[in-house]
């Protein structure tokens, strides 16, 4: 069977150097060179991303500037601009296996509407932080079948059929400023509900270097923001809510409709993401990575940090929704 011609779409914004280093990756691919291209579009960067793209890389590279629209609209124009019939996505901080193409295309050819994504492995440096190198590991715990729920899609490391992915309705923002979280899940859940399979190939291992993972505050911050704008995704998609099954305790509270375990779990919930509660494990969590990093006493005291954040970014996005209405 010949191989399909394939696109790979690299969304930028102001990362020259993780982009230059997930270039370089593609440039050491075992897919013949022929046989692919890779597009950047530039979504308003004021840093010298232009220059590196203009690096002497061994592979067909276009390069597009565009203003600043956000990340699902840097994917629309990428697969606009596409040359292949086969669609790759990565983010500009993935760095990718040199089987990472051949094997994406291999799954890609095995089926019908289906969406492949490989395993991505989240990196950190060797002088890394505590948090970052236990959040590293914690992340990579969550195990992902080989044919993965259509909420685990990742829109950092997916492929996909040029016609399948107009057909699906392309990557749509939730009108929010800023990054289009949750645009990989709108776009699979309509994916989904169209008849879509999704699929995991093990052996297209591609690595992560999340610059959330920087610090603790950074993280954290990141992951209230996701769960604010959780809320409109949720208006856009009735029923959605139960899928992602990380807000289930952070609904708010209804004692005639939820079970006594769930009301509990909300309680405790709700306790645990109170100012005083939340400044007591944040207080906690400096003193043992300063005196005693132990990753199994940080690691919960992270996950219990973590879950106040989006507790508290859902229900800020629920106040925000209703003085809306």
């Amino acid at each position: 069977m010949t191989s399909p011609f394939t696109s790979v779409i690299i969304p930028t914004y102001n990362r020259s150097n993780s982009l230059f280093h997930a270039l370089k990756s593609i440039g050491d691919q075992t897919l013949n060179q022929n046989c692919f291209e890779v597009i950047v579009i530039d979504d308003g960067s004021t840093d010298d991303t232009e220059q590196i793209c203009f690096n002497n890389f061994h592979f067909k590279l276009r390069y597009k500037f565009q203003s600043n629209q956000g990340d699902a609209a840097a994917r629309n124009t990428g697969a606009q601009l596409a040359c292949g019939d086969f669609l790759v996505f990565l983010d500009d901080d993935i760095r990718v296996d040199p089987d990472y193409l051949v094997e994406l295309v291999n799954s890609y050819q095995k089926g019908s509407h289906l969406i492949v994504m490989g395993k991505c492995i989240n990196q950190s440096n060797p002088s890394s932080s505590a948090f970052q190198n236990i959040m590293s590991q914690t992340i990579d715990e969550r195990k992902i079948s080989n044919t993965p729920n259509f909420d685990q899609l990742c829109s950092n490391n997916m492929g996909i059929g040029k016609q399948d992915y107009f057909a699906i309705g392309g990557m749509q923002s939730l009108g929010l400023q800023g990054s289009d979280m949750w645009c990989d899940v709108d776009f699979a859940h309509r994916a989904f509900l169209k008849g879509y399979r999704f699929k995991l190939n093990p052996k297209a291992v591609c690595y992560h270097l999340d610059q959330n993972l920087e610090s603790r505050q950074k993280y954290m911050r990141r992951s209230e923001e996701m769960a604010f704008r959780a809320v409109t995704l949720f208006k856009k998609y009735q029923g959605l809510q139960p899928y992602l099954r990380m807000f289930n305790d952070m609904t708010p509270l209804s004692i005639c409709a939820d079970p006594i375990n769930l009301s509990f779990r909300k309680l405790v919930r709700r306790l645990s993401s109170s100012k005083a509660v939340l400044f007591s494990l944040q207080i906690s969590a400096g003193i043992f990575e300063r005196l005693y990093p132990s990753p199994i006493i940080l690691k919960t005291l992270y996950r219990w940090i973590n879950g106040a954040y989006i507790y508290r970014g859902y229900h800020k996005g629920i106040t925000a929704s209703k003085q809306v209405e």
